[in-house]
């Protein structure tokens, strides 16, 4: 049984699933914008995205990934190659 939460994104409003990682005893961090930036903010109003919003900011924002070290930019950029910046994360419930 996986377990999520619901968020909603900060760049489109939409709400989106985030997984729990059971490995790593916390919620996926692919949706967390700090992560990928080690801390630091690209705007403070961008904190938690969806895969799509994402995968936007990874393809149009320069500044992303010049705040990225280079092991999170490769790992970012397999996600986007291998299609899972694609999946779906967004929900339907209320």
């Amino acid at each position: 049984m996986s377990r999520e939460k619901i968020e909603i994104c900060d760049r489109c409003g939409e709400k989106f699933a985030r997984k729990w990682n059971r490995a790593g005893n916390h919620w996926s961090q692919i949706n967390d914008i700090l992560y990928w930036t080690d801390g630091q903010e690209i705007n403070s109003k961008l904190k938690i995205v969806c895969r799509a919003c994402l995968k936007e900011i990874h393809l149009r924002t320069d500044e992303l990934i010049f705040l990225m070290n280079e092991k999170k930019r490769k790992s970012l950029g397999s996600y986007a190659n291998m299609g899972v910046l694609d999946k779906d994360d967004k929900t339907f419930s209320s």
